[in-house]
């Protein structure tokens, strides 16, 4: 009896021991998901609490997804040339995409904002305001309560979403890029090859046939399908699938607008919300271009900013800022005549002074550029049209003064990019000569600041100005006339004691004759870096030499002259 409860007992604990392992195990598994998944979310750690909420859990939730194509160019990344509408309920994604077109039917369509009018006009199938061109406003949660109103208006539904999620195409792109190949309609699909498959599909159709043309863009429907697919089958890839994701977002490939305003607010201060409001910046420079019947041609065109700001003669600050279009394209299927409406938009408070167009063979200035000036989302802008072929290039470029609030002691500047682009900028800060800043985006020589990037995100850019020790140095002194010397500094000089007679003193040093001329300084003139002596007293005699001696001026900074007295030498060569 003994040896059977001591062998039920024994039996009862390696059970208990078992039981004990596989529960531990599971917990690890567990633990180990968990904490992968964690990890995996860790750059998005910030909507943990929201998560629940934005992920449907026991209300269902509602996201209009727009794919915006950026080869052709829209103030909020591209194009619309699809939909698609995403439900999620405890966590469960359903999602169906859609052509854009298909909400083209539809009565009392609005009046179009007035760009697409000035293009669009001659176009016979063009009514209005569609859907698909609802992202005209730069501001992306502006457009996203346009493209939620005219959603309804045009697909006759009273769909009450949460939120707007913006994708262009480029990521879709860097997303392939991650797998290498996707074997996809008896092809294998690359980054590469990715927009001339696609474009093909889409524009090799009958276009005679209705179902063709109302079908044409099911592939995208199809191919996102695939690509989920091949997303969920590679969990190993789930890593750098969330970097690309959390880069695109930083790069503005993706922008989302929520409803909730808690939410909303969060996905500002990441600065994923595309948000654009000139009031919130010192001083910024954004520039917006909407491509308007020009085909995908945004492919082929190369686009060139260049920011010089001076505070050289004043405490003003004064920028010319050119924006240079390169069309490298051909008479294609996808590139064409470019057709642009580009809105500049500047600090609200500053001065235009002119605008011009520089073509090709024009070096200066050529002619003033047609444009209007209007105020939107808290800024003042230059809205201009223009219109390229391909191999030529347009230069636009404008010049303006800064508020007085922005001078060469506070100055920063914000440059908040166009989502969809990566373009070329050069930012120049020129300081008066005796001023040199600090600054970890500029390349520093002296006075002058140059930054050079390709940008893919926003950034701001701040100077610290340094202190003026250098002493300032003459860099030529010559007669003007007979009784009028120039003298250039290296800087320019405090007007205390400049002005004082007693601190300029010229000696006839007798080289050429004997003739022993009494000098004396009657006036003196200051011109920026330039001052001039009026005196009397001096014989004509080319090549006769003095001695010009100098004291107690000092530049802005209250460097003196070094050495003070400083003791230069003099020659009349008049005319020369």
């Amino acid at each position: 009896m003994n040896k059977r409860k001591t062998k039920f007992q024994r039996k009862l604990f390696e059970n208990k021991r078992r039981l004990f392992i596989s529960l531990l195990i599971i917990i690890i598994i567990n633990i180990f998901i968990i904490g992968y998944i964690l990890f995996l979310f860790e750059k998005f750690s910030v909507f943990y609490k929201e998560l629940p909420y934005i992920v449907g859990i026991n209300n269902e939730k509602r996201y209009l997804i727009i794919l915006q194509n950026n080869n052709e160019l829209r103030p909020t990344g591209g194009f619309i040339s699809a939909y698609g509408i995403l439900k999620i309920k405890n966590g469960i994604p359903a999602f169906s995409i859609f052509d854009s077109y298909n909400l083209d039917n539809t009565k009392n369509i609005k009046d179009a904002p007035a760009p697409f009018n000035h293009f669009l006009k001659a176009d016979k199938k063009f009514n209005g305001w569609y859907f698909r061109d609802g992202n005209f406003s730069p501001d992306f949660p502006t457009s996203a309560n346009d493209l939620l109103k005219l959603f309804n208006e045009q697909s006759h539904t009273s769909y009450d979403f949460d939120g707007v999620i913006a994708i262009n195409f480029s990521l879709i792109e860097d997303i392939i890029g991650i797998y290498k190949n996707i074997f996809f309609d008896d092809t294998i699909i690359n980054k590469d090859n990715l927009f001339s498959w696609m474009q093909n599909k889409v524009k090799n159709i009958d276009t005679h046939d209705i179902t063709d043309l109302q079908n044409r863009k099911n592939v995208l429907s199809k191919f996102s399908k695939a690509l989920i697919s091949k997303i969920l089958s590679t969990p190993f890839e789930y890593k750098t699938l969330l970097n690309v994701l959390y880069e695109s977002l930083n790069k503005k490939d993706i922008l989302v607008y929520f409803k909730d305003k808690n939410i909303q607010d969060k996905i500002y201060q990441q600065g994923w919300s595309g948000s654009f409001y000139g009031k919130n910046y010192d001083n910024f420079i954004h520039t917006n271009i909407s491509n308007i019947g020009g085909r995908k041609a945004d492919r082929y065109i190369s686009k060139s900013h260049v920011y010089f700001v001076s505070f050289k003669d004043n405490e003003k600050g004064s920028v010319t800022y050119s924006l240079t279009l390169k069309h490298l394209g051909t008479y294609s299927l996808n590139s064409d005549l470019y057709n642009s409406y580009i809105r500049i938009y500047i600090p609200e408070k500053s001065k235009i002074e002119d605008v011009w167009d520089i073509k090709n063979d024009c070096l200066k200035k050529c002619s003033p550029l047609p444009f209007f000036t209007g105020n939107d989302i808290g800024g003042k802008y230059i809205g201009i049209y223009t219109s390229l072929y391909p191999d030529d290039q347009q230069t636009i470029r404008i010049k303006y003064i800064l508020p007085e609030k922005i001078n060469k002691d506070n100055f920063s500047l914000n440059i908040i990019k166009q989502p969809g682009t990566k373009d070329k900028y050069n930012v120049t800060i020129q300081m008066p000569n005796d001023i040199s800043f600090e600054s970890k985006d500029f390349r520093v020589k002296e006075n002058i600041g140059i930054f050079e990037r390709l940008l893919d995100k926003d950034i701001f850019i701040k100077i610290k100005t340094s202190l003026d020790r250098i002493p300032p140095i003459i860099v030529w002194q010559k007669f003007v006339e007979l009784n009028k010397i120039e003298i250039n500094f290296s800087e320019e000089l405090h007007e205390e004691n400049l002005f004082d007679i007693n601190n300029y003193e010229i000696i006839d040093l007798n080289n050429k004759n004997d003739i022993k001329d009494d000098i004396k300084i009657k006036e003196i003139e200051k011109k920026g870096n330039t001052i001039y002596l009026y005196t009397e007293g001096i014989t004509k005699e080319h090549e006769e030499r003095y001695s010009l001696i100098i004291k107690n001026i000092h530049d802005k900074s209250w460097n003196n002259i070094t050495p003070n007295p400083l003791q230069v030498t003099l020659v009349q060569r008049i005319g020369e």
